[in-house]
């Protein structure tokens, strides 16, 4: 279940960078969804347990979902920064 709220939050932010900093535009909507929701599978899966080691486990679910969040938004700006320099 968790990582369905990790993909969905991921999802949400692509499409709030799409429709509001229209980063992506060129590529259109499902894109930055697409980066935002595989960017936040990899921040909760990949990087949250490197950084939660120490923490108890009531508090994992709210940090794996910051730290995909955070890991969603950096891949959609990475995304935007390499469609406007062309690549």
């Amino acid at each position: 279940m968790e990582t369905f709220v990790w993909i969905l939050a991921g999802s949400s932010l692509g499409w709030i960078s799409w429709t509001y900093l229209g980063f992506n535009q060129d590529r259109g909507a499902v894109v930055s969804i697409l980066i935002g929701g595989v960017g936040a599978l990899v921040g909760g899966k990949a990087i949250a347990p490197i950084f939660m080691a120490t923490a108890s486990p009531a508090d994992t679910g709210i940090l794996a979902l910051v730290f995909a969040g955070i890991a969603a938004a950096a891949c959609l700006l990475v995304g935007d920064k390499l469609q406007r320099w062309g690549m």
